[in-house]
């Protein structure tokens, strides 16, 4: 089976702009974060060390990892639920909380007292991260977790019906291979489209699904080879990730060079425009979730490119990991399709 192709209409990108996209059932399947943000002013150097002393402010609680990509897929008018994992601590209650407040269903987040809720705690100053601190256990789910994430995922496949499954793999140990592929096989079986942004350690497990879109970094520590940023070497790229995975959508992020779009009907390379970078956190989700759906919903490849590079500049120009903002992007979707078409 060449891929997993259960795409809907043929979207055009005028429809996009004026009304967004249509409503879109999505099971997100993913590792759930907290990002914590400490925010203050730098005014010395500590006597102690030659480290800046920081004095504190502020602190900004926000969702992060699949849980960003939730709130970028809600942003763009689907209709999501989700299944991870969180323990049984505060940052977990927190997390519920938030994800609660913004009106996701989350009957499907695991609690579990023997895994800890991976929490992100970057330390600010004048919009510049001084430094990360990383609360997490990065492991594969016991065989009894394991065996409730699959409970959650089959019930609402069977359940509620989603038209897309979204694997967002931050190497955290919740997508384990057997989850993987049970769950890909699930939707073979019920003509789901599928999307995944992998991450290298189960990178080959998610053969024939629908959509992969890696970073070039990721590419290259997967394939074992240093893959250029041009047209030539990106579709041998591709092949190479074809013949191993049996995909047909692939779609390569390259930083601020742009974004690389290869499907079943051809391929660009769309170069990014010039623009002020104050944080690529959170850009990698928004690419994701905007891509999923132009994908799903049949946009033209020099569409799709085109609209993922001004989402991931949109969000570049926020500090923090943030959901794409809808009303700048769709103004900028706006403006550059008014100058190209006159």
């Amino acid at each position: 089976m060449a891929g997993n192709l259960q795409v809907k209409g043929d979207m055009k990108i005028e429809e996009l702009i004026d009304n967004g996209f249509p409503e879109t059932r999505v099971l997100l399947i993913g590792d759930v974060m907290l990002d914590r943000y400490l925010k203050g002013e730098v005014q010395r150097i500590s006597p102690e060390a030659p480290v800046p002393i920081l004095k504190y402010q502020q602190q900004i609680i926000r969702p992060g990892g699949a849980a960003n990509v939730a709130l970028n897929l809600k942003s763009l008018g689907a209709e999501v639920r989700i299944v991870s994992i969180v323990g049984i601590d505060t940052h977990g209650e927190k997390l519920m909380d938030i994800l609660k407040n913004e009106g996701f269903e989350v009957s499907g987040i695991v609690r579990n007292g023997d895994r800890k809720t991976t929490v992100k705690t970057r330390i600010m100053a004048g919009g510049q991260q001084l430094l990360r601190v990383d609360e997490e256990e990065v492991k594969d789910i016991s065989t009894s977790m394991a065996s409730q994430v699959w409970d959650e995922i089959e019930a609402c496949i069977e359940g509620w019906q989603p038209e897309m499954i979204l694997f967002q793999d931050y190497n955290k140990g919740l997508l384990t291979q057997e989850i993987i592929q049970r769950t890909l096989s699930k939707a073979r079986e019920g003509n789901i489209f599928t999307a995944v942004d992998p991450k290298r350690e189960h990178f080959f497990d998610y053969k024939s699904v629908g959509l992969i879109k890696p970073n070039l970094k990721e590419v290259r520590e997967a394939l074992g080879w240093n893959c250029g940023i041009d047209v030539e070497s990106l579709r041998k790229c591709v092949g190479a990730l074809r013949e191993r995975m049996d995909c047909v959508n692939v779609v390569i992020t390259l930083s601020d060079k742009g974004i690389y779009v290869s499907s079943f009907n051809g391929d660009i390379l769309a170069p990014t425009e010039a623009r002020e970078i104050v944080d690529v956190c959170g850009a990698g989700d928004a690419v994701l979730s905007v891509v999923s759906l132009a994908l799903y919903h049949g946009l033209e490849i020099g569409d799709i490119a085109e609209i993922a590079n001004i989402a991931g500049g949109t969000v570049c120009g926020i500090a923090g990991v943030s959901p794409l903002p809808m009303r700048k992007w769709r103004k900028e979707l706006e403006a550059k399709y008014r100058t190209i078409k006159g």
